[in-house]
């Protein structure tokens, strides 16, 4: 008859010790090898869905700021064409100087100054081309005197829309009560 042991520890040491399993021998076994395996697969899934979806957002920001960007650029680029459109390079001057000041362009208001800064005479034109070649001595009819200004009653300005926002000029005069000949 064995002796009863008297403490835990005791208890521990009259049990025969089973030997300890390695980890080889215990992923030998299917069952566990197949909670490991769907352990691993499910932490595959949620780490490419969080890294998938955190992309997506980063990409939707990104996409978000450039349609802002883009839309305020051309924005911009509309108050520009619209203010430029004035027939005088000194008003056109004055309008892009009210642009800048009022601080309605800022991605281009840097450019603008630098514009108007290194030319004094310049000014940017839209949809007007300019067959002068030299100088041109060209003066508006209300500055000459009316003898002069009725030789040229039948010359006129033709301004021809070709679109939204989009113009063309050019010079004509009258060949007939109903009838312009145009220079384009």
């Amino acid at each position: 008859m064995k002796p009863e042991p008297k403490d835990n520890q005791s208890i521990q040491e009259a049990q025969p010790s089973e030997p300890r399993k390695t980890l080889l021998e215990s992923l030998s076994n299917p069952l566990s090898l197949a909670v490991v395996g769907a352990f691993l697969t499910l932490m595959t899934t949620v780490i490419t869905n969080y890294l998938s979806q955190k992309a997506n957002a980063d990409a939707e920001q990104l996409r978000a700021e450039l349609a802002r960007a883009s839309a305020r650029q051309e924005l911009q680029a509309e108050l520009i064409k619209k203010f430029v459109e004035a027939p005088k390079t000194e008003t056109v001057r004055e309008n892009l100087r009210f642009l800048v000041k009022a601080g309605l362009l800022p991605d281009y208001a840097d450019n603008i100054q630098a514009y108007l800064d290194a030319d004094t005479q310049a000014a940017p034109q839209l949809g007007v081309t300019t067959a002068v070649i030299g100088g041109d001595e060209r003066k508006p009819l209300e500055s000459l005197d009316l003898t002069t200004q009725a030789d040229f009653r039948g010359v006129g300005l033709l301004r021809i829309t070709l679109g939204p926002g989009e113009q063309t000029f050019c010079s004509g005069f009258l060949v007939a009560p109903d009838v312009v000949l145009a220079g384009q």
